[in-house]
């Protein structure tokens, strides 16, 4: 009963206006109540966004970082889109992200996704630079797509910290043409992604 309560405060916290240091991710409860309240709405806002902006993908292999994505909730969206408008591409998808136990759902997730949507984890520190250790699986110069789901505004105390580091290193290092998608909590995120986007936009 504990765990179940505390779980709920935590999940209480996300996405508010106050919540600029992050909230913890580590525990099963925490992490099943997580599933259970974002899973379907999080991939629909993936699919409604990228349908939205008239995103096309071509035929083939699409490669694709999902920064603070560690659960997969946001990649779920790229199945529905595979399956209606894109039947000839394979989305090829690393989930990023701090918290590391995210992990041991890739294959629960891989199972869901189906055999055109692959996924990988790797860790990853939006607040530390690509360089440091936290980064040295992050890979950017090969990806078609970056995805910042409901990550700025969450970190953007320790981000603004670094001078967004993170955001310039990965613009520095991203391919020509690479697409950048950021959803956020709405109205309380502004100022944290005109801060994002001003970062990459410098390099």
């Amino acid at each position: 009963a504990a765990a179940a309560q505390e779980a709920q405060s935590r999940s209480a916290a996300l996405s508010t206006s106050s919540d600029k240091v992050g909230v913890s991710f580590a525990g099963a409860a925490f992490q099943e109540k997580y599933f259970a309240t974002k899973f379907a709405r999080r991939g629909q806002l993936l699919f409604d966004v990228l349908c939205a902006l008239g995103v096309d993908f071509e035929p083939g292999q699409v490669r694709v970082a999902s920064f603070g994505g560690g659960p997969g909730t946001d990649a779920s969206g790229l199945v529905p889109l595979q399956r209606r408008r894109f039947p000839q591409t394979h989305f090829d998808c690393v989930l990023y992200d701090r918290e590391t136990s995210w992990k041991k759902y890739l294959k629960t997730l891989q199972e869901l996704f189906g055999q055109h949507v692959g996924v990988e984890f790797a860790p990853c520190d939006v607040t530390q630079p690509l360089s440091s250790n936290a980064n040295y699986k992050v890979v950017a110069s090969d990806v078609d797509v970056m995805f910042f789901f409901y990550v700025c505004h969450e970190t953007s105390a320790r981000a603004e910290e670094s001078q967004h580091v993170f955001y310039r290193d990965l613009a520095a290092a991203a391919k020509p043409g690479c697409l950048v998608v950021i959803a956020d909590v709405m109205g309380h995120s502004q100022e944290a992604i005109a801060r994002v986007v001003a970062a990459m936009h410098s390099v």
